[in-house]
C-alpha cells in the first residue's frame, strides 16, 4: 500500500491492500465524504507523471540507437555499464511485476530494458561481430523469460532489486570514467541523456507516492545523482570540444 495513503487510517482501513493510488482516493471520497485535498492533489500528480513517465520511456533511448547506428560504431559506450543498467532495469520491471506495483510506478522498465538491450545488441554487432550479438540476446530473453515466469522466488527479486542501488552506481562510475579517460562522450546522446535525468528525478516523486518501498527510492535517488555526473561531463566536454573546433577552424583561415 503507498505509504501516501497510510496516513489516512479511513482509507488505509478500508482498503486493506486491496486498493491503491487513485482507487484509495475516490473510495475515501465516496464513503466517508472526507480526503485531504492536498493528498488527492499528490495522487493525480503522481500518476500523471508516472503515466507520462511510461509514454516517453517508449522513444528515451531511440536517439541513442540511431546515434550508435548512424556511427556503426558504440565508441565512447562503456558496455559494462549499459549491462548494469539493464540488469538494474530488469530487475526492477520483475520486482514491480511480481509485487503488483501500479503499472504507472515501473511501467518504464519494460519499453528501457528493450532499448537498452537494442544498445547492447548494436555495440557487439559493431564491436565483435554478429555471434556474440546474437549470443547475448538470446541470454538475456532466456533470463526475462524466467523472471517474469511464476517459477521465480520472490526473495530472490527482492535480493535483485536491493542491490540495484550498487549496480546502478556501478554501471554509471563506469561511464563516468570512461567519459574522462576518453577526454569526451563518445556517442552518447545527450538528448537521451538529459530524459533519463529528468525521469529519475520523476520517479524519486512517484516511488514515494505510489510504492512506499526504500529500496526503490534509494536506487532513483542514486541513479539520479549518477546521471547528473554524466550529464554535466556531457556539457563540459561538449563545450571544450567546441572551443577546440573553433580554435582550429580559426588557425585553419590563418594559414
Amino acid at each position: 500500500m503507498p505509504g501516501t495513503y497510510r496516513s489516512l487510517p479511513w482509507v488505509y482501513d478500508y482498503t486493506s491492500e486491496r486498493l491503491s493510488g487513485i482507487e484509495a482516493m475516490f473510495t475515501s471520497l465516496t464513503i466517508y465524504k472526507r480526503a485531504s485535498l492536498n493528498v488527492c492533489y499528490w495522487v493525480v500528480l503522481s500518476k500523471f507523471l508516472g503515466w507520462g513517465m511510461v509514454v516517453v520511456s517508449s522513444l528515451v533511448k531511440l536517439p541513442q540507437i540511431s546515434k550508435i547506428r548512424g556511427a556503426k560504431s558504440g565508441k565512447g559506450i562503456n558496455v559494462i555499464s549499459t549491462l548494469f543498467e539493464l540488469t538494474a532495469i530488469s530487475g526492477n520491471f520483475g520486482y514491480g511485476y511480481a509485487n503488483q506495483f501500479p503499472f504507472s510506478s515501473y511501467g518504464e522498465s519494460p519499453f528501457v530494458a528493450f532499448q537498452d538491450c537494442v544498445i547492447v545488441f548494436h555495440i557487439l554487432l559493431y564491436g565483435r561481430g554478429k555471434r556474440d550479438a546474437v549470443k547475448f540476446l538470446s541470454i538475456y530473453l532466456v533470463v526475462m523469460g524466467y523472471i517474469l515466469s511464476p517459477f521465480v522466488s520472490l526473495s530472490l527479486l527482492f535480493v535483485l532489486q536491493n542491490i540495484n542501488t550498487i549496480i546502478v552506481i556501478s554501471g554509471k562510475f563506469l561511464q563516468a570514467v570512461t567519459n574522462y579517460g576518453n577526454k569526451g562522450t563518445g556517442q552518447l546522446s545527450g538528448f537521451t541523456l538529459s530524459l533519463v535525468l529528468i525521469g529519475s528525478c520523476i520517479r524519486i516523486f512517484t516511488s514515494k507516492q505510489e510504492t512506499g518501498d526504500l529500496s526503490i527510492l534509494i536506487t532513483y535517488m542514486s541513479s539520479f545523482v549518477m546521471n547528473a555526473v554524466i550529464v554535466v561531463q556531457f556539457l563540459y566536454y561538449w563545450k571544450t570540444g567546441s572551443k577546440a573546433e573553433n580554435k582550429k577552424d580559426v588557425n585553419e583561415k590563418i594559414d
